[in-house]
């Protein structure tokens, strides 16, 4: 009796090792063996350290942001917000009077030019409280409405009222995340070396259901970024992918997205926040 019980257990630890390793297989991981496997990675000439690109040069700064945001990715966000909200557009304009832009048509110049006065504000970063007047934004969209109007002859943006409404209504949900993540990595020839990923937390004090709390005490929504060095002088990134947390169980829905997506590139040894890929 004592001398098959050593034999059942071995016999179960096997079954189970099995187990595992057809459950790998499956999922496209393979387990690492210290005594066979090496974690020593080859030697990559500079070439191929850092993210190559398989695009034409562009004609114009304007191709390179259409990419991203192409006409039909814009024109797919305006009617999604009219069908989740058929008064989405309205806003009061001076005279007190309800109106609804543009009729609720969507007209792709008057989005690009809604576009290029939020980047600006976006990018200038001016603290809304710190502005000294009664309406911080206002402020904000006057400025940049002016810094295009010298830069652009006759540009004629439309009024505050209208992109005040389309900053807070024109948005990248979160159901587009995917379909702007394939903009970005569809112009990805090669990798590089190495591609790296965290988890950050974007300050957000909101009415959400996908809001999170730290431990330390910051709230905000929760998104998970995998990014790429584009050149070791610059020391320049390229965002790859990017997914939120959602309030549903979304984290292994973000991780096989991102394993997925470059499985057939990687030689599977990954970690927390790096994964090894080879050239190409």
């Amino acid at each position: 009796m004592s001398l098959s019980q050593p034999s059942a257990v071995r016999g179960r630890e096997r079954t189970r090792a099995e187990t595992l390793r057809k459950k790998l297989d499956d999922e496209g991981w393979q387990l690492y063996d210290p005594k066979e496997d090496s974690l020593v990675l080859p030697h990559f000439s500079r070439h191929n350290l850092y993210i190559g690109f398989i695009c034409d040069t562009p004609k114009d700064n304007i191709d390179i942001f259409l990419h991203f945001l192409s006409q039909d990715l814009l024109q797919t966000i305006w009617n999604g917000q009219i069908e989740d909200d058929l008064h989405v557009w309205e806003y009061d304009s001076s005279d007190g009077t309800k109106r609804t832009i543009n009729s609720n048509e969507f007209k792709f110049k008057t989005i690009l030019k809604f576009l290029a006065v939020n980047v600006r504000i976006q990018g200038l970063q001016i603290p809304q409280k710190g502005l000294k007047t009664e309406y911080p934004l206002r402020a904000n969209i006057h400025e940049a409405k002016d810094h295009f109007e010298q830069l652009i002859e006759n540009a004629e943006f439309p009024g505050h009222q209208i992109i005040s409404r389309l900053i807070s209504r024109f948005l990248l949900e979160s159901r587009y995340y995917e379909q702007l993540s394939q903009k970005f990595i569809s112009l990805v020839e090669k990798l590089g070396e190495y591609v790296a990923g965290d988890e950050k937390l974007l300050p957000f004090s909101g009415q959400s259901g996908n809001v999170r709390k730290k431990s330390d005490g910051p709230v905000g929504l929760w998104y998970y970024e995998l990014s790429g060095l584009l050149s070791k002088d610059a020391n320049l990134r390229y965002m790859l992918h990017i997914m939120m947390h959602k309030s549903e169980k979304e984290r292994d829905v973000i991780m096989s997205t991102v394993e997925a997506r470059f499985q057939r590139n990687t030689k599977k040894d990954s970690c927390r926040s790096y994964a090894k890929l080879p050239a190409g």
